[in-house]
């Protein structure tokens, strides 16, 4: 009973390491989460000149 246990948890455990599905997802979630964090520390950075061109930009259309 127990060689039995043991060799299907050892052949679950085998196929688990050689599984590569998810991979991909999860790959493109950390390239997301790479690209959030950079825009969150360089965002406030350029806030002041993106107001002032978005101003220019609405000041152009209104006149």
């Amino acid at each position: 009973m127990w060689s039995t246990y043991r060799s299907e948890l050892e052949r679950g455990a085998k196929s688990f390491g050689r599984d590569e599905r998810g991979v991909t997802a999860i790959e493109y979630a950390m390239i997301a989460a790479a690209t959030g964090l950079s825009l969150v520390a360089t965002l406030p950075a350029i806030e002041g000149n993106l107001v002032v061109m978005y101003q220019e930009i609405l000041d152009y259309f209104a006149a």
